[in-house]
């Protein structure tokens, strides 16, 4: 939602809010310690560093709903079935940071995740798609969401080691290679078009089974060999006659 420059603006504006907190925490400490009379908790720099903070947070927000708003009419307009992956997404943006007894790993690094995730604002996007779709009569379904990174779009192997990177995905099996957002999202794809010819029952992949998404209530043959378009930036898709 930010530009480059803008995000860096805002790293150093927040690093500097934290400065002049950190400094008059301690300028007030000292003067407690001297019996002197302390200054209000926040200076008018700090206020202004807050405004100027604020400013570029909701600019943030507004550009990602705007981006939700444009996506979610186009999915609920031109596709008459849409497809979202079942993630909790309350829990996934979750701390790591633990507790005292049992401290949390990677805690940046997870916290850096989540803010990424929030900024996506991805529960509003299915929100607004599934408002919008009745207006167009069309339906939106959620499939399970385990193994759609390690599962091969082509041959339906189950493997973690399939995730060569975080971006790039290799079967060990078949050596089909694309990037991890793609063959996810046509793996997505391809759970919605079983879950429509199911009649609505949950299909899912089984680690250890290596035979792809369980196919119940569907012909055999009727869904093909996996190949098909996803979108990776919103990690949904679209199924047109499935049904």
């Amino acid at each position: 939602p930010l530009s480059k420059g803008e995000r860096e603006r805002l790293r150093r504006l927040e690093k500097e809010w934290e400065r002049k907190k950190l400094a008059r925490i301690k300028e007030n400490a000292r003067l407690k310690s001297e019996g002197k009379e302390t200054h209000r908790y926040k200076s008018k720099k700090q206020e202004k560093t807050e405004r100027k903070i604020a400013s570029l947070r909701a600019r943030r927000r507004r550009r990602a709903h705007d981006f939700n708003e444009q996506i979610s009419n186009d999915l609920a307009k031109n596709h008459s079935r849409i497809v979202f992956e079942d993630l909790s997404l309350e829990k996934m943006t979750r701390s790591a940071r633990g507790t005292v007894d049992a401290p949390g790993k990677n805690v940046t690094q997870k916290a850096g995740m989540n803010r990424v995730m929030r900024e996506k604002a991805g529960a509003q996007l299915k929100l607004r798609t599934d408002q919008k779709v009745i207006r167009h009569g069309h339906l939106t379904f959620e499939v399970p969401a385990p193994y759609t990174s390690v599962t091969c779009c082509v041959c339906g192997h189950v493997d973690k080691q399939n995730r060569a990177s975080r971006d790039l995905f290799r079967c060990v099996k078949c050596g089909y290679e694309a990037h991890a957002d793609s063959n996810a999202a046509i793996n997505i794809r391809e759970r919605g078009i079983k879950l429509v010819l199911a009649g609505g029952t949950p299909v899912a992949a089984h680690q250890g089974t290596n035979l792809g998404p369980t196919l119940v209530g569907a012909e055999p043959g009727a869904v093909g060999a996996g190949q098909g378009c996803g979108n990776e930036e919103t990690g949904t898709s679209a199924v047109e006659g499935a049904a």
